[in-house]
């Protein structure tokens, strides 16, 4: 190889190097949150109850209820390295377990979402004596496999253990709820860039001193 071709190679990787990795913490906004009831007792949702209270309902009947609340994930596109969903218990309670089911979302709660419990991502376990309780939920992996395939909302569908009605329930705070609304908040690594820096000032004399040397050389073995 080249003296010359050497020395661009040299003088290009000192000006092209890697840029640390940046780190933010998001705060995603609530698209829509709702309560599903099973009215006919059947086991699937058939009605979207309008959210006028500031509560989702989550309690198991022979009727269930259960409540859905999707997140707008716009700018997401990172490595998450780690998510906390938040909930809050603030009305009528039942001591028992929720449970908590992640799905891709649309930013839209319907009706057909209180049936989607493929994916269970936590639970929340419910002490009715305890009054008003604050729950974190880390739902990381579940956040990260939105990512990868570039979903635009992330859903959680609350769930009742229990059929009955006083077993593992309660009054969810909503979105209307500014004090004590669902959030979800991730921390994101974004990758590694590689971008051009300015080169030292001293290096083109660097350079310069190397080729001279080299050219002596060829010069004192002819």
């Amino acid at each position: 190889m080249k003296l010359s071709a050497i020395l661009g190679a040299a003088a290009l990787s000192l000006s092209m190097l890697p840029m640390g990795a940046s780190a933010a913490t998001l705060d995603f906004n609530v698209s829509d949150d709702r309560t599903i009831r099973d009215s006919d007792g059947n086991g699937a949702g058939d009605a979207l109850l309008s959210q006028i209270d500031g509560f989702l309902r989550t309690f198991g009947t022979t009727q269930f209820w259960r409540s859905v609340i999707e997140f707008d994930l716009s700018g997401l596109g990172a490595t998450v390295t780690s998510a906390t969903l938040s909930l809050t218990d603030q009305g009528t309670s039942r001591d028992g377990r929720i449970d908590i089911y992640g799905f891709s979302g649309d930013g839209i709660v319907s009706v057909d979402d209180a049936d989607v419990l493929a994916m269970q991502v936590g639970s929340i376990e419910i002490v009715e004596a305890d009054g008003t309780q604050q729950f974190e939920i880390d739902v990381t992996a579940f956040l990260q496999s939105l990512t990868d395939v570039d979903a635009s909302h992330a859903g959680f569908i609350l769930a009742s253990e229990s059929p009955s009605f006083s077993v593992g329930g309660s009054d969810i705070c909503s979105s209307e709820f500014s004090n004590c609304a669902p959030k979800l908040v991730a921390e994101v690594t974004e990758a590694p860039e590689v971008a051009p820096i300015p080169l030292p000032a001293g290096l083109p004399l660097l350079l310069a001193g190397i080729g001279g040397l080299a050219l002596l050389r060829r010069k004192a073995t002819r």
